[in-house]
């Protein structure tokens, strides 16, 4: 039996009972079926991520709620799903395919990739100082064909080249490279569809200031910067904003000038990102990394970040005191204290992508303050898990006596890269966009769910000092004897070691995946 709530803004709305789906049932038969249960009962609660839409959360979980090889259905427990739709994913998936077709965006990231060519790819010469950069025409055409390539997974990467040693890369605008941002700006300036982008972009974001120039802008490009505006970044705006006020009046009044000046400065930024990241070892090769960095510095805090800080700040709020998980956790709370004869309720929590999120809160929920709802520790699997250290950091030092036993799957790097959430535009996965562009701490942000972070001897990639913290404490709890690690494709391993998931939403549709949940939850 399975019971389906929905979720909205943290609090319970809706049971979903299908009349058709006799296995589909409240949560109150869930519970009494637990109560009346022979032994202890075991309840496993399926935390689907708050990516996706309610309608595909809940048909995700109604298939779920099925034996294999569709769900992980099975006598020996009762299921419960919690389905809360950000429709996050839909969303940022949506919003970065717009990329295409933004012709800001086009330039300056064909502009930048020469830049960032001449200071960190190695192209033959083995050394910066004769690094003569990638051939403009060349850039043009790869970029192109990757746009072309959107939706095909097996489209060619863009500039597979190796980076420079770290020795060989200086800092942007320092001594060794004072001229840097110079030379950025004249290959920007001298891009001509970039200059009338530029006097459009002006005119949509001071029209009183240029009526007269807005008249004179070709219709296609004014509606396509009408459109852009609206997806800027604030840091952009905001950069914008600071500009006009410190330009001389002539200045102010020459259409196109204050929106190059942000371009370029906003440019220039995403171009340090860039080079210290190879400087630091925490770049995800060359054309996605220049992709995620101006992505950042143009648009992400309105295309992406917001959207996910939005979907990660619903799972919390499930944890305030009047919040689902909250009630979840007393109604369970309740049904443990009332159990006879020496049982005890037994709980697994199996978090999917964002659902990781949530079981952390979970987690920090049971534990604090002291065991209050007094539940026995419990198990947990996490499927791709889109949590990053330190928040599952956080949740250790909380609550890592509360866990009992704990399994992850998720992808090798190999695999990981080779999901390609938009072919060879951005040859990388959601969780490689989620590290490299939606987080607003520092981009490469460690995620649970990647194995490029699982890796003790990173070689030369440094951390800050908190997210070494970070990195420890997970790290030392993953390789300690509550927990595995179970890393796609496994080929003939049994259960519970299988997985042959190869894509980021396939872990709850692999039969070798369920069958290996299944024989999770029925073990003792």
């Amino acid at each position: 039996m399975a019971t389906i709530h929905e979720t909205k803004d943290g609090n319970f709305v809706k049971d979903f009972i299908d009349p058709a789906q006799p296995n589909l049932v409240p949560l109150s038969t869930t519970l009494g079926r637990l109560q009346a249960a022979q032994g202890d009962p075991h309840l496993v609660i399926h935390l689907h991520g708050g990516l996706v839409s309610t309608p595909k959360g809940r048909a995700k979980a109604e298939r779920l709620a099925k034996p294999l090889p569709d769900g992980f259905a099975d006598d020996a427990y009762e299921q419960m799903s919690i389905v809360w739709g950000s429709g996050a994913f839909e969303t940022v998936i949506t919003n970065f395919r717009e990329l295409a077709n933004e012709r800001l965006f086009d330039r300056a990231l064909k502009k930048l990739m020469i830049w960032v060519s001449r200071r960190v790819l190695d192209l033959g010469t083995g050394t910066r100082s004769a690094n003569q950069g990638l051939v403009p025409q060349q850039v043009e055409m790869v970029v192109n064909q990757a746009k072309t390539d959107l939706d095909n997974p097996a489209g060619a990467e863009p500039f597979p080249i190796p980076g420079l040693p770290p020795e060989q890369i200086v800092e942007p605008g320092g001594p060794a490279d004072a001229n840097a941002e110079d030379e950025l700006s004249d290959l920007l300036s001298s891009d001509n569809e970039l200059l009338q982008i530029s006097t459009a972009l002006d005119a949509v974001l001071r029209p009183d200031q240029f009526e007269s120039v807005r008249a004179g802008i070709p219709n296609n490009l004014r509606s396509s910067m009408e459109e852009t505006k609206d997806k800027l970044d604030p840091d952009f705006l905001q950069t914008y904003e600071e500009e006009l006020a410190a330009a001389p009046v002539q200045t102010r009044s020459a259409a196109g000038t204050i929106a190059l000046r942000t371009i370029i400065k906003q440019s220039f930024k995403a171009g340090k990102a860039v080079v210290r990241r190879y400087l630091h070892g925490r770049h995800h090769d060359a054309y996605p990394t220049v992709f995620e960095e101006l992505a950042r510095h143009l648009y992400v805090g309105t295309i992406g970040s917001q959207v996910w800080a939005f979907m990660k700040n619903d799972t919390a709020d499930h944890f305030k005191p009047d919040g689902a998980g909250t009630s979840l956790l007393q109604q369970l709370s309740a049904l443990n204290a009332g159990l006879d004869g020496g049982r005890e309720l037994r709980v697994t929590l199996l978090g999917h992508s964002a659902g990781s999120i949530f079981a952390s809160e979970f987690l920090k929920a049971i534990a604090a303050p002291a065991n209050a709802y007094n539940l026995p520790p419990v198990d947990v699997i996490f499927l791709a898990p889109a949590v990053d250290f330190p928040h599952f950091a956080d949740a250790l030092d909380t609550a890592e006596q509360q866990i009992r036993r704990f399994h992850m799957y998720t992808m090798d790097d190999q695999h990981e890269k080779e999901d390609r959430m938009l072919g060879a535009f951005y040859p990388r996965s959601l969780l490689y966009l989620i590290s490299g562009a939606l987080e607003f701490s520092e981009a490469d942000d460690p995620i649970v769910g990647m194995d490029r972070f699982h890796r003790v001897n990173d070689g030369d990639r440094t951390y800050t000092a908190s997210e070494q913290v970070a990195l420890t404490r997970v790290r030392d709890f993953l390789s300690g004897p509550k927990a595995e690690s179970i890393w796609s494709v496994t080929g003939d391993t049994p259960p519970p070691g299988a997985t042959t998931a190869t894509k980021h939403g396939g872990f709850d549709t692999d039969e070798k995946t369920l069958q290996s949940i299944v024989h999770l939850a029925k073990a003792q």
